[in-house]
């Protein structure tokens, strides 16, 4: 079996810097482990643009995983070729697993004519794979919640245990990155039959790619039966019910390019209350209304930038809620800080929360030092200068903000207020952090996603509240737009196929170690 996940994960000196990704996948790993699949998984990790790059191998998230899960992780440096096959059929004893047509043909699993390939029958689990139905344990987290979604209250749901499968060793096989291939994104259908060319089927748990046309999510299609993993099935339920929501819906959304945020604000005019607007796409709105917004981060596209104002005065300043104020600077070094006066010392964490330089200016402080150097300080949108840089949201905009949040029975948030990346100018994004999670703790339905709103949501500690953190970003907002999601098109129904599948492996396990297959198996 073929396991497709997204983890696109930060690395750093050869490690893995941040895991919220992996450790949302690994309820499918466990399910499919306990009913002794044998399994490939293959992720995709940055942009080496088809090349193989040194510092973009998956080898680190392979020995993380192993980590997380307790189990052997085997690690092959390729995603197609004799290597792979190698590695597959190795751990299968031999090409039987495959087994002839029995489970593509579609007469094997689904037929009455008895399962195919039992020659290959994986030799050698024993059966201590029966130990455990101490395993109820794991049936027990299966009905509770096997997927480990979110509850309500932001309880976690269980993953539904390890459940004692018995088995001592469980070895999994992790390929290469699958963009050191060119074939991965032009959706190369020669590249995809040679990564199906292995398996019996494939489970497709990335979801924050199922918005691109690769050849992993894609094309396999074509050469193997494809089903949604537990993740990417628990993205859809859930995206799918803040698409239709309990009044009042208000949407946050900020980030930059508009062009990827448009389609989602038209799709939700008519159902929407209230989208309040922040980060850089706030500049775009601003700038087209006639304000200035000085040297800030604003759209090129100037046919995006009149189709969004366009559709802001259609819908008014009612449902699009632009900020009233900012936290600005005159001036940046090259990484995006705001260089401050000596005696500022590191940014502070009591008071206001405001940077050092903006603290003086309202304290009073060593005031002459700040207003002289003019290095931060809060504005009105309609007192932004030539040489402003505007870096995040001001205080009069967050306390309107938890206005419409606080009243809120759906939420949906995307993308972050400013400059989140720097300590100085996040304070914004971690107000509207808060205040989304705390309302989502049993009063509204609340879904966030995006890779720097997730992570000002676990900053936060209070991550567990919102009802439903997506993976995916881009492919979030696609989905919530109603553009097309290739992953998702021709999916062979959803996750209860793949539990049914699993189950099927391991019964048919059972009884080829008992040396009783023919009858029992029909069965």
């Amino acid at each position: 079996m073929l396991l497709r996940v997204d983890f696109n994960v930060p690395l750093k000196g050869g490690k893995v810097m941040e895991d919220y990704k992996i450790a949302q996948c690994l309820a499918t790993i466990r399910y499919l482990l306990r009913y002794k699949c044998q399994l490939t998984i293959v992720t995709h990790l940055g942009d080496p643009q088809g090349k193989k790059v040194k510092e973009l191998s998956v080898e680190p998230i392979a020995k993380r995983l192993g980590v997380l899960l307790g189990e052997k992780v085997t690690f092959v440096p390729e995603v197609i070729g004799d290597k792979v096959l190698a590695a597959v059929n190795g751990g299968n004893g031999g090409k039987g697993w495959k087994g002839g047509k029995g489970w593509k043909g579609g007469k094997g699993w689904k037929g009455g004519k008895g399962w195919k390939g039992d020659s290959g029958d994986r030799g050698g689990d024993g059966d201590e794979g029966e130990k455990g139905d101490e395993g109820e344990k794991g049936d027990e987290g299966e009905k509770e919640d096997v997927r480990g979604r979110r509850g309500k209250k932001g309880s976690k749901g269980g993953d539904g245990g390890d459940g004692g499968d018995g088995s001592k060793t469980r070895e999994i096989i992790f390929l290469e990155n699958l963009r050191f291939y060119p074939g991965e994104e032009k959706n190369d259908k020669v590249f995809a039959k040679k990564l199906a060319r292995p398996f019996d089927l494939c489970v497709n748990n990335a979801f924050a790619v199922c918005h691109r046309e690769h050849a992993s999510v894609a094309a396999i299609k074509k050469y193997l039966p494809t089903y949604a993993g537990l993740l990417l099935e628990d993205e859809i339920i859930n995206l799918s019910k803040a698409m239709h929501p309990q009044k009042p819906l208000v949407i946050v959304i900020g980030g930059a390019k508009i062009s990827t945020k448009l389609p989602l604000i038209i799709n939700f005019l008519k159902k929407a209350d209230h989208i309040l607007v922040g980060g850089a796409i706030a500049n775009d709105f601003i700038k087209g209304l006639g304000y200035e917004v000085g040297k800030s981060v604003v759209g090129k596209d100037a046919a995006q930038l009149k189709r969004a104002i366009k559709i802001y005065r259609r819908a008014g300043n009612k449902k699009i809620i632009l900020p009233l104020d900012f936290i600005v600077s005159d001036r940046l070094d090259e990484k995006g800080n705001t260089p401050r006066p000596a005696d500022a010392g590191h940014p502070s964490r009591e008071g206001n929360n405001l940077t050092p330089a903006l603290s003086l200016v309202r304290r009073g402080g060593n005031a002459g030092v700040a207003k002289q150097s003019r290095m931060v300080e809060v504005r009105s949108i309609n007192q932004i200068k030539k040489n402003d840089y505007i870096l995040d949201i001001g205080p009069k905009t967050i306390s309107f903000y938890a206005k419409y949040i606080k009243a809120a029975n759906t939420l949906i948030w995307n993308g972050p207020m400013g400059m989140f990346e720097q300590e100085d100018y996040r304070h914004g994004t971690m107000a509207i952090a808060r205040l989304v999670a705390a309302r989502s703790t049993g009063h509204a339905f609340g879904v966030v996603g995006g890779g720097e709103t997730v992570e000002a949501l676990k900053k936060t500690l209070m991550i567990e509240h919102v009802d439903w953190v997506s993976t995916g970003g881009g492919a979030m907002l696609d989905f919530l737009a109603g553009e097309p999601m290739p992953g998702l098109k021709g999916l062979v129904k959803g996750a209860q196929e793949v539990r049914d599948y699993a189950k099927y492996m391991a019964l048919r396990n059972k009884f080829s170690k008992n040396g009783n297959h023919s009858n029992k198996e029909k069965t």
